[in-house]
């Protein structure tokens, strides 16, 4: 039987409330994502931009899928933008592409 679905699972030996932390608080995520800032309030429903070195990444399809502090979050990863592939140094070609793509869930 086939199927759509991929499960990958990551341990993560951290007490939640700071893993938490470390996904959501922007001197953190800048840390360890390359410079990478997320602006939200982290609220269910609520849009997401991407902060990478100067470049802003937003799309009305950048949202937080879950919010359960420290538990659960799930967010939509980011869009394959203008400004994001100049940021990358993607061709144009590429990005649309990619863009064209189904987009996944990630929890």
């Amino acid at each position: 039987m086939e199927t759509d679905t991929f499960r990958y699972t990551i341990h993560i030996h951290a007490a939640p409330k700071l893993l938490w932390q470390a996904l959501t608080d922007p001197a953190l995520t800048a840390q360890f994502w390359g410079g990478t800032v997320f602006e939200t309030d982290w609220e269910e429903g609520s849009p997401m931009v991407w902060k990478v070195n100067g470049a802003e990444i937003t799309h009305p399809d950048q949202r937080v899928l879950v919010s359960d502090p420290p538990c659960q979050l799930s967010y939509t990863w980011h869009t394959f933008t203008p400004e994001w592939a100049k940021q990358v140094e993607v061709e144009e070609e590429l990005r649309a592409r990619l863009a064209s793509e189904p987009r996944i869930r990630v929890t």
